[in-house]
């Protein structure tokens, strides 16, 4: 087999893992979709405050980010 020929099935080999990966995933979306979750109140403002404290202390430069974030920022999921 030629260079060309060669790198036409290296594409084709790369592309059919690429696929098995992505059917293996949509098999594991399917799994999760299908499966019953706990869901409670999750308190995202709270998620978002400790985010921006860990993310203000990690900012080596100094800088001062003033973020807007709201109370009571409350939504159906699964805590962590």
């Amino acid at each position: 087999m030629n260079e060309q020929g060669q790198q036409y099935l290296t594409h084709i080999q790369d592309a059919t893992q690429r696929m098995g990966q992505l059917i293996d995933d949509l098999l594991t979306l399917s799994r999760v979709i299908r499966a019953d979750f706990d869901r409670q109140p999750v308190d995202l403002g709270a998620m978002a405050r400790e985010i921006a404290v860990k993310l203000q202390t990690q900012n080596s430069d100094h800088r001062f980010v003033e973020w807007d974030i709201p109370v009571n920022l409350v939504a159906a999921g699964m805590p962590h």
